[in-house]
């Protein structure tokens, strides 16, 4: 449900009084949304919770690690 509600989401820019073409958002959260911090929170959540167990970081995706130094 979350998923679908996410989903279709595009943006425009207006720069100097320009209006881009549409493009899709791939990542993020919605501003002003109520489920925003929800989400925020459960995914810091998810990777504090997996950090003291990774020696190279944390995995939050194929090929994407977060790492500390």
């Amino acid at each position: 449900m979350i998923k679908a509600y996410y989903r279709p989401s595009t943006a425009r820019v207006l720069v100097h009084n320009n209006l881009s073409q549409s493009f899709d958002i791939r990542s993020g959260v919605r501003q002003g949304c109520v489920l925003s911090p929800i989400l925020f929170n459960y995914v810091i959540d998810w990777i504090l919770g997996k950090a003291p167990h990774e020696e190279d970081g944390v995995e939050l995706a194929p090929g994407r690690r977060l790492t500390a130094q």
